[in-house]
């Protein structure tokens, strides 16, 4: 496994483009627990966690480290409407 967090996002992302949700999810998971601040890590492990809940803790992570991330915003209110229309997969 990479040494610093840079490369661990760049394996989870890669892994996530391939279709290996499993292996972005390790990548991406290591590289919050050591770097709990990294914007990029939570954004891409908001799309490859499957329950709602953790994408949701995910996609506030971010906007706890930058309130101003459109993307996260977005995936927020996607989220939520899905919620109240009831299309919800947990």
């Amino acid at each position: 496994m990479p040494a610093n967090v840079d490369a661990m996002v760049r394996e989870g992302v890669n892994a996530f483009k391939a279709g290996n949700k499993e292996d972005a999810r390790a990548f991406l998971m290591k590289a919050v627990e050591l770097d709990q601040y990294n914007e990029q890590a939570w954004l891409w492990l908001s799309a490859a966690v499957d329950a709602v809940e953790d994408q949701r803790t995910c996609l506030e992570n971010v906007l706890a480290i930058n309130p101003n991330n459109e993307r996260a915003r977005s995936g927020l209110q996607l989220l939520t409407q899905q919620m109240t229309s009831g299309n919800v997969n947990n």
